[in-house]
C-alpha cells in the first residue's frame, strides 16, 4: 500500500462461501439428470416455464450451478421446490438436455442433503440398502404378531382380541415421535440452507409486528391455496397445447387423489385410535367408510402414476428412480391391503382378516417412516419453501415502500 494512502473499509460479505464439488454432476446423473451437460444456457427453458418469475427464475439458474459444481447453491435455492415438472422445458429444449428431469433429480439431491443424519441416503444410494431399510419394521411387526398376538378366533372376526394393542400402540408412538423429530430436524436443515442464500434476510425497514403478520398471512395462504388445493400445479398448463393441458389435468387430479386419499386414511386412523384408546363416542362405521373411500381414492391416484411410469408416454414418467417406485408401491398396497382388511371383516373371513391386517400394518408403518426421506418428502419441503419465498418476497416489497 502506498505511503499516506487511506485503507479501504472492508465490506461485509453476506453471501455464503462457495464450495465447488467436481462430483456434483455425477451425483445428479445418478439421481436422473442424464443429459444436462448438453445445456448451452440459451434460456429457452426459463422463458417457457409458466412458474418462472423475476427473482425466482427456473430452471436455467440451477442448471448453471450444477454444471459449475456449486452444490451448496443447489440446496440453498428455493426454486428447486417451485417446479412441478410439467415437462414443457424438456419438450422445448433445443439441445434435448431434459431440464425438467434435472429439476426432479435436484429435488432428490436436496432431500438427501436436507436429511438429518443423512438417513435419506439409505433410500437413494442403492436398491439393496433401501430394501434393507424398508424391511426393519415389517420384521419387527412379524416378531410382535408371532410372539404376542391374542387368540385366533375363527368362528367370528375379533381383530381387537387378536391385535396386541399395547405393543402396537407403543410402536406407533415410537414411530410418530421419530417421524415428528425427523420432520422438524429436516425442515430446520432446509431453512438453514435457504437462509445462507444471498438476500435471505428480511428488510430491516419493516417493523417486527408487520413482519410477523406477513409471515402468518403467508402461512395461512400457502396452507389453504397451495397445500390443500395445489393451485400452482394448475399454472403448469398455461403454455401448453390443448392435448398437453388435458394430460396436465389428469396428472393434477391424480396428484390430488393421492394427497386427499392419504389425508382421509390418516383421519380414519385417528378416529379409530380415539375410539380404542380414549373411548371416543363415534360409530366405528364412520372411520371404516372414510377409510374405504379414502383408500380407493388414493389407490386410483397411485395407480395412475404407476401406469404412467410403466408406459413412459409423458416427459415426467420417462425415467423413474427406484425411490419413486418405493413411494408408489407403499401408497398403492397400503390402500389395497386396508381395503382387503375391511372387505374380509364384513365378509366374516376371520383368518383372512388377521393376515391382511398384519400386511396392511407393514405397508402403513413403512409409508409413515419413509415420509421425511423419500419422494413423500415433497409434501413438506415444497409448502415450506413456498411459505418462505412468499413471506420473504412480501417483506422485501413492504421494505421498499416504507
Amino acid at each position: 500500500m502506498a505511503t499516506g494512502s487511506t485503507p479501504r473499509p472492508r465490506r461485509k460479505v453476506t453471501e455464503m462461501a462457495v464450495q465447488v464439488d467436481s462430483h456434483l454432476m455425477t451425483d445428479l446423473k445418478k439421481m436422473g439428470a442424464f443429459d444436462i451437460s448438453a445445456c448451452y444456457n440459451c434460456g429457452n427453458c426459463t422463458a417457457i416455464c409458466p412458474l418462472s418469475v423475476e427473482g425466482h427464475e427456473l430452471p436455467r439458474k440451477l442448471i448453471r450451478y450444477a454444471i459449475l459444481g456449486l452444490k451448496d447453491k443447489i440446496v440453498s435455492c428455493p426454486e428447486v421446490w417451485l417446479c412441478y415438472f410439467c415437462g414443457e422445458c424438456s419438450t422445448s429444449c433445443p439441445r434435448t438436455a431434459d431440464p425438467g428431469q434435472f429439476m426432479m433429480s435436484a429435488r432428490r439431491y436436496a432431500i438427501r442433503r436436507c436429511s438429518f443424519g443423512r438417513v435419506a441416503d439409505a433410500f437413494y444410494s442403492s436398491k439393496l440398502l433401501s430394501l434393507l431399510a424398508l424391511s426393519v419394521f415389517p420384521l419387527i411387526l412379524l416378531g410382535i404378531f408371532a410372539t404376542s398376538h391374542g387368540p385366533i378366533i375363527t368362528d367370528e372376526v375379533d381383530m381387537w382380541s387378536f391385535i396386541p394393542m399395547d405393543l402396537i400402540h407403543e410402536l406407533g408412538l415410537i414411530v410418530m415421535a421419530f417421524l415428528g423429530l425427523s420432520v422438524l430436524a429436516n425442515l430446520f436443515i432446509m431453512y438453514r440452507n435457504l437462509s445462507r442464500a444471498a438476500g435471505a434476510a428480511p428488510s430491516a425497514k419493516v417493523k417486527l409486528t408487520r413482519r410477523a403478520g406477513i409471515w402468518l398471512k403467508a402461512l395461512i395462504t400457502i396452507g389453504i391455496v397451495e397445500v390443500l388445493a395445489q393451485r400452482r400445479f394448475t399454472k403448469c398448463d398455461d403454455n401448453s397445447s390443448e392435448a398437453q393441458s388435458k394430460k396436465g389435468t389428469y396428472k393434477y387430479w391424480a396428484h390430488m387423489a393421492v394427497f386427499w386419499g392419504f389425508l382421509g386414511l390418516a383421519g380414519a386412523t385417528l378416529i379409530d385410535y380415539g375410539i380404542n384408546e380414549y373411548g371416543l363416542t363415534v360409530s366405528r362405521d364412520i372411520s371404516r367408510v372414510l377409510g374405504i373411500v379414502s383408500g380407493i381414492v388414493m389407490m386410483i391416484g397411485a395407480a395412475y402414476f404407476i401406469y404412467k411410469r410403466v408406459k413412459k408416454d409423458e416427459v415426467f414418467s420417462t425415467f423413474s428412480h427406484f425411490s419413486d417406485w418405493i413411494f408408489l408401491i407403499l401408497l398403492f398396497f397400503g390402500g389395497l391391503t386396508g381395503f382387503m382388511v375391511t372387505s374380509f371383516l364384513y365378509a366374516g373371513m376371520a383368518e383372512a382378516t388377521y393376515i391382511s391386517l398384519v400386511i396392511h400394518l407393514m405397508f402403513s408403518f413403512d409409508l409413515l417412516i419413509t415420509l421425511p426421506f423419500t419422494k413423500f418428502a415433497h409434501a413438506m419441503y415444497r409448502p415450506f419453501a413456498l411459505w418462505i419465498v412468499t413471506a420473504r418476497d412480501q417483506v422485501s416489497a413492504a421494505g421498499k415502500t416504507t
